[in-house]
């Protein structure tokens, strides 16, 4: 797995400016890394896991707007995050975090908010409420309609990849003040 940054000011390698007391800052660049982590870690360990993500070969762009005044320094200064996921038969070959569009091409673009991300980390709102509100959209539209197999056993993924999530101890900040961690 590679991370690396793709504009300077990131917080790659800088150790410590995602952390707080009882837990990462939800979105910060150590926090995703945090994450990912897990994520392999549940991979190497779930055979069921495993053998279901082991269909996927794409590369996904997040692309998480309104972040909170103390998120914006670790994205130097922006007010979005973004984070590029590349799979290559389900294990994780790239992961760019940063604060302007990937370098690569994405075969996917997720969109949203902020508030609309922590709802769903949080469990107040599932990530196929959030696309069918316009919440959470993804491009192109057109290919999670036309393949509704793989749309199906990205959601089952998704489920798991978010439950792995959950396990990282994790906090909110909101305009500057950080919250009790979940």
């Amino acid at each position: 797995m590679s991370t690396r940054k793709w504009r300077r000011g990131s917080t790659e390698g800088s150790g410590q400016q995602g952390r707080g007391e009882g837990g990462l800052v939800f979105l910060s660049p150590e926090w995703v890394r945090e994450v990912a982590r897990a994520v392999e870690a549940a991979r190497r360990s779930d055979e069921y896991f495993r053998r279901l993500s082991s269909a996927f070969s794409l590369s996904v762009m997040y692309s998480i707007a309104g972040l909170p005044a103390p998120l914006r320094a670790l994205y130097g200064g922006k007010g979005e995050a973004t984070i590029f996921v590349d799979l290559v038969k389900g294990q994780l070959r790239k992961l760019e975090v940063g604060d302007s569009a990937c370098p690569g091409r994405a075969d996917f673009v997720v969109t949203s908010d902020y508030a609309t991300v922590w709802r769903i980390f949080r469990g107040e709102l599932s990530p196929t409420r959030a696309f069918a509100e316009g919440l959470l959209r993804v491009e192109p539209a057109a290919s999670v309609y036309r393949r509704p197999g793989f749309t199906a056993r990205t959601l089952v993924v998704a489920g798991i990849v978010l439950r792995q999530a959950r396990r990282v101890a994790t906090r909110l900040v909101e305009n500057g003040s950080p919250s009790e961690p979940v």
